[in-house]
């Protein structure tokens, strides 16, 4: 298995498989999107959007989750405690209604 650094910059963003094989390479209770509601991260409530932003202050793979929702440009949720609201704001959301 290829070794993937969690620090890795936007440069490096993963593939979506290749960031879900390093969050499971983690410890689950550091990981929230896999030990709370998931529907927290896809919310279009600012308030789940924000706890689930909170849930990634502690993530050891927040990085390079914002850099690959940033590289995706996913319109919805919230990716390495970025929103779609922070993505667009920053150009890296395609804008869909």
């Amino acid at each position: 298995m290829e070794t993937i650094d969690a620090n890795a910059g936007s440069a490096g963003a993963l593939t979506p498989e290749m960031l879900r094989d390093l969050v499971l390479a983690q410890p689950s209770d550091r990981i929230g999107c896999l030990t709370q509601d998931s529907e927290l991260w896809f919310s279009k409530l600012a308030a789940d959007q924000r706890t689930a932003a909170a849930w990634c202050r502690s993530c050891p793979v927040a990085r390079p989750c914002r850099d690959t929702g940033r590289a995706l440009r996913a319109a919805y949720g919230v990716w390495g405690g970025e929103s779609p609201r922070e993505r667009r704001g920053a150009g890296y959301a395609d804008r869909k209604t």
